[in-house]
C-alpha cells in the first residue's frame, strides 16, 4: 500500500480549491486531507491535521497567505509549504522564502507544475516556477550580470556540483540556466525551452540553495524602478496594502471601484504622485 502525501489546501475561492482537489487526488500517491478559505482557518487545520504540506494562496481574508506561512512555520516548523499565486511580484516572492516556504508556484501554470512542486518539496527540496526563475536569477547574480563578448547567445550549464559559491559565480557569469547532470532528462528539455522562450531555469534539485542566498539578502531588490504601479485587487485588507506600499506600488485601486477611479489613478501616478482609493483610505 502506497503512504500518500496528506495535502491541506488553502484558497479563498471554492471553485479553485475543488479544481486544486482534482489534480491532487488524480495522483495516486497524494491525497486531500482538509481545505480551509481563509488563512486563519488555514493554520488552525494545519495544527489539527498535521499535513505533509499546505498549499497556500497568497490572497485570502482573515489573514493573508504570506502571514498564515510565516505564523505557521513559526509554530510547526516540520509542515511544509506550497504557495499558490498569479503574483510574480519579486517583492512578494522574496518576503515568502523569508517566511520560510519550500515552494513557489504560479496558479496560471499548467497543472504538472503543481505536481512536481509537491513532490520536489516531499523529497525535502524546494521548488521554484520557471517563470518565475528569472527574476530570482538577476537577484541572486547581482547588478554586474553581463556576458561581454555575445550577450545574446544563452548558455545552459550542466554540471554535477551542487555548491552555492559555484552556482553563484556561474550566475553572475550571465548563464541562462542551471541543470545538474544527475537529473532526469527531462528537466534538460525543461529547461532548453524555458531559455528558448526568453526565460531562465534552474534545477529544482538546487534551488533550495538559490532561495536561501536570496532571501537572506537585506537590501530590497529593484529591477525597473523608474516603471510605477497601479494594483488593482478586491481587498480591503489594511496589512494586505501596507505590504504592497513597501513593495513600492505606486497606487491602490478597488476592483469595486467606479471607472472614474481608475482614471483619477493613472493621471495622479503619470504626474509623479501616488493614489489611494478613497474606500480604503478612510481605514487607513
Amino acid at each position: 500500500m502506497v503512504n500518500k502525501l496528506r495535502i491541506l489546501i488553502a484558497e479563498d475561492h471554492l471553485s479553485v480549491r475543488e479544481g486544486f482537489r482534482l489534480i491532487i487526488e488524480s495522483q495516486e500517491d497524494m491525497e486531500v486531507v482538509g481545505e480551509a478559505g481563509d488563512g486563519r482557518a488555514a493554520v488552525e487545520l494545519a495544527l489539527q491535521l498535521q499535513p505533509d504540506i499546505v498549499l497556500m494562496d497568497i490572497s485570502m481574508p482573515e489573514l493573508n497567505g504570506l502571514k498564515a506561512a510565516a505564523k505557521l512555520k513559526r509554530i510547526a516548523p516540520d509542515i511544509k509549504i506550497l504557495t499558490l499565486t498569479r503574483h510574480t511580484d519579486e517583492a512578494y516572492l522574496k518576503e515568502l522564502l523569508q517566511a520560510g516556504v519550500s515552494g513557489y508556484v504560479l496558479k496560471q501554470s499548467a497543472s504538472t507544475e503543481l505536481i512536481r512542486a509537491i513532490h520536489a518539496i516531499a523529497a525535502g527540496g524546494n521548488y521554484l516556477d520557471p517563470a518565475i526563475a528569472g527574476k530570482v536569477f538577476a537577484g541572486y547574480a547581482g547588478e554586474q550580470n553581463k556576458l561581454r563578448i555575445a550577450p545574446d547567445i544563452k548558455i545552459l550549464t550542466l554540471t554535477r556540483h551542487t555548491d552555492e559559491a559555484y552556482l553563484k559565480e556561474l550566475l553572475q557569469a550571465g548563464v541562462s540556466g542551471y541543470v545538474l547532470k544527475q537529473s532526469a532528462s527531462t528537466e534538460l528539455i525543461r529547461a532548453i525551452h524555458a531559455i528558448a522562450a526568453g526565460g531562465n531555469y534552474l534545477d529544482p534539485a538546487i534551488a533550495g540553495k538559490v532561495f536561501a542566498g536570496y532571501a537572506g539578502e537585506q537590501n530590497k531588490l529593484r529591477i525597473a524602478p523608474d516603471i510605477k504601479i497601479l494594483t488593482l485587487t478586491r481587498h480591503t485588507d489594511e496589512a494586505y496594502l501596507k505590504e504592497l506600499l513597501q513593495a513600492g506600488v505606486s497606487g491602490y485601486v478597488l476592483k469595486q471601484s467606479a471607472s472614474t477611479e481608475l482614471i483619477r489613478a493613472i493621471h495622479a501616478i503619470a504626474a509623479g504622485g501616488n493614489y489611494l482609493d478613497p474606500a480604503i483610505a478612510r481605514k487607513t
